[in-house]
């Protein structure tokens, strides 16, 4: 995947029933992964507390707080690796159903380099490591909706009426605008772009039915202040100009469809 170009391996942890001794992560360069082989782990990551229990996972990203928790003997593996970005994985902050038979081969297999007495092999290990990512990844994105997605969407939703455009949004977001861009599409089927100028049009059409505002400030309401570049959108949207489709609900009553290929 894209997100994990430029991937450098820092550090590589297997730990086996050994004693969870506190740590406290302030906005480090490195990612972390820690997955939970046996027993409990309690962490906060950007002041979200979690307890990982075995067979899940706990992913703090570049620049977030982290802490963890004094506990009981656990078993797990704990990856601190860079990307040539070092922007945030599309990965929620506690990681279920992590463990599989793929994944824990690969664990299998890190933790035997490891614990070799003449280890030196680093390509071998970043292979591994490299694999064990891109499968934590693609069952995360099987399992659950892009957490990313879900908070664009959430802020498109009250922030569309407003001067608001993929760089605006990716800086809320805290991603790069292109990154950004790729996980919605995949995920939504649309561009951000699209996805806004789709919810200012479905506004306007409620007050072009409701309401005798004129064009122009109905555009404006919605987000798109210049009256000619709205008509344009809307008519691509929608198929006719916004002053027709006022007429023609004023005319029959209700909302007017229309479908365009």
């Amino acid at each position: 995947m894209d997100c994990l170009e430029g991937m450098k391996v820092l550090l590589v942890h297997h730990r086996i029933d050994c004693d969870v001794f506190p740590i406290s992560k302030q906005n480090s360069t490195y990612h972390d992964l820690t997955i939970v082989l046996k027993g409990k782990m309690k962490y906060a990551v950007a002041g979200e507390s979690m307890v990982i229990s075995e067979g899940e996972a706990m992913y703090c990203p570049t620049n977030t707080y982290m802490t963890r928790e004094q506990s009981d003997k656990a078993s797990y593996l704990s990856i601190n690796f860079t990307t040539k970005l070092n922007e945030p994985l599309p990965l929620g902050s506690h990681l279920h159903n992590v463990s599989s038979h793929e994944i824990n081969n690969y664990i299998e297999m890190i933790s035997y380099i490891l614990r070799k007495p003449d280890f030196h092999n680093d390509e071998k290990l970043y292979h591994l490591v490299s694999l064990l990512l891109l499968k934590v990844l693609e069952q995360q994105e099987v399992l659950h909706p892009m957490p990313y997605v879900e908070k664009i969407k959430a802020y498109i939703g009250e922030n569309f009426q407003k001067d608001i455009t993929l760089e605006s949004v990716s800086k809320y977001i805290n991603l790069h605008p292109s990154y950004c861009s790729t996980i919605f599409k995949r995920n939504e089927g649309k561009s951000v772009t699209e996805y806004i100028n789709n919810l200012r049009i479905s506004y306007a059409k409620e007050l072009l039915e409701s309401s005798q505002y004129r064009v122009g400030e109905v555009g404006a309401m919605c987000g798109i202040p210049d009256p000619y570049y709205f008509s344009r959108v809307f008519s691509k949207i929608c198929g006719i100009s916004p002053s027709e489709y006022r007429k023609i609900a004023k005319t029959y009553g209700g909302r007017f469809y229309s479908y365009e290929t």
